[in-house]
């Protein structure tokens, strides 16, 4: 399993260390898996598929969440929780990923397409 503990409680700032950057680190250091610096969802699209409801999440899949677009990111680290960087006072944090579908209008889990990659 993945340890995302030095992720936790690191501060969120907009500019430097948003949910974007968060993925695109633990990514990297998780997978060796670079993405783009910027979110353009036509080039990131490619680099993943949309995983079937049926199918259980897995460590390192993609958490897409919509506030009605998509706007917010995160990493699936197994045990139902989702690592992401939403809250300006917590920084990163875990959640549960029924929770992320309570509190936002869609979720969408993605797995990385390792072939695009």
């Amino acid at each position: 399993m993945y340890d995302y503990s030095k992720f936790i409680g690191k501060p969120y700032d907009k500019q430097n260390f948003n949910c974007w950057h968060l993925v695109k680190e633990v990514l990297k250091d998780m997978l060796n898996i670079k993405l783009p610096e910027l979110p353009d969802i036509d080039n990131i699209k490619p680099l993943f598929r949309l995983r079937d409801k049926a199918e259980c999440p897995e460590i390192g899949d993609i958490v897409l969440m919509y506030l009605p677009d998509p706007n917010h990111v995160g990493v699936y680290v197994g045990g139902n929780k989702v690592l992401h960087n939403h809250d300006h006072s917590q920084g990163v944090i875990t959640s549960h990923l029924r929770a992320c579908e309570r509190t936002f209008l869609k979720v969408e889990v993605y797995v990385i397409n390792h072939s695009a990659s």
